[in-house]
């Protein structure tokens, strides 16, 4: 259960990280103090359920105590069996995500980005789910297709030693995943952006973690090393414009991909730029 007020520009106002999220077992009451007084959106998610309606909005006053029931129903699922060796595998790790999950909850809200950097929020199921595989090596997920189309699943051993990543489009129901040992085999990415005549400022974040701000000399291409052979997410951005995005990209041994830069990034963009654009110049 999340708890959050109604209204998304009130998120700021109150520490709901320290109220929520809360589990509550089907059939059971929770009992939550020390919330704010205002209009509040109570939101339920349970595997394999959703709740009707979505959210319920609960006025809440300083000394007056409120009821809230939700009623569950079934939902689209995913679900499948983990395989190692040609086996079920018990106790495999799996997850379900979003390739861009901030952007999965502003959508889910219909509202910009802003407000996720104001407070302190819990993983949406929607963004990210994950369970573990029974004895017969099956596991069961919400599907959110409707929420977030293109997620990723990854499937792992208890062990650490196999793992399986694939990309899940809409309307995926039921899938078969086989686990392989892990290939670290030192792989790279070469970006190629033709046509620079001055330092491209780049802000990199590789498997979730941001490297430090760099200025790419015009003769040089980006080459992103260390990563693990497989399938990758690969996307490119130009301040707010989107410039490549590839959701399965296969990066084995040294991969390349060609992206196109506007105008304004082949000749590269001074300090003050970067600022009307509401971010820092990367070498401040």
């Amino acid at each position: 259960v999340i708890l959050l007020p109604a209204d998304v520009k009130e998120i700021r106002k109150f520490p709901w990280y320290t109220v929520s999220p809360i589990e509550v077992y089907p059939g059971t009451t929770a009992h939550v103090e020390g919330l704010p007084e205002g209009l509040l959106a109570v939101r339920v998610f349970h595997r394999g359920a959703k709740a009707t309606p979505g959210e319920k909005h609960v006025n809440l006053r300083r000394g007056t105590p409120r009821h809230v029931e939700i009623e569950l129903e079934p939902a689209e699922i995913l679900q499948g069996i983990v395989l190692r060796d040609g086996a079920p595998l018990n106790g495999a790790r799996v997850t379900l995500e979003a390739p861009d999950r901030p952007r999965s909850i502003a959508n889910f809200f219909r509202s910009s980005h802003w407000f996720l950097e104001h407070a302190m929020l819990p993983d949406f199921p929607f963004a990210f789910q994950e369970t573990t595989t029974d004895a017969q090596g099956r596991f069961m997920l919400t599907a959110w297709d409707e929420v977030t189309p293109n997620r990723y699943l990854r499937a792992e051993s208890s062990d650490g030693e196999a793992f399986a990543i694939q990309l899940v489009r809409p309307g995926a129901t039921d899938l078969k995943v086989e686990l392989k040992s892990q290939d670290l085999t030192d792989s790279a990415l070469r970006v190629r952006m033709l046509g620079r005549v001055q330092d491209l400022p780049v802000e990199l974040i590789v498997n979730g973690t941001p490297v430090d701000p760099f200025m790419l000399p015009p003769e040089e291409d980006l080459v992103i090393e260390d990563l693990i052979a497989g399938r990758w997410r690969v996307k490119a951005e130009w301040h707010t414009d989107e410039l490549y995005e590839e959701l399965s990209q296969r990066i084995d041994g040294e991969a390349v991909v060609e992206i196109a830069l506007p105008e304004r990034a082949l000749a590269g963009d001074d300090r003050e730029t970067w600022k009307r654009a509401g971010k820092v110049f990367p070498l401040e």
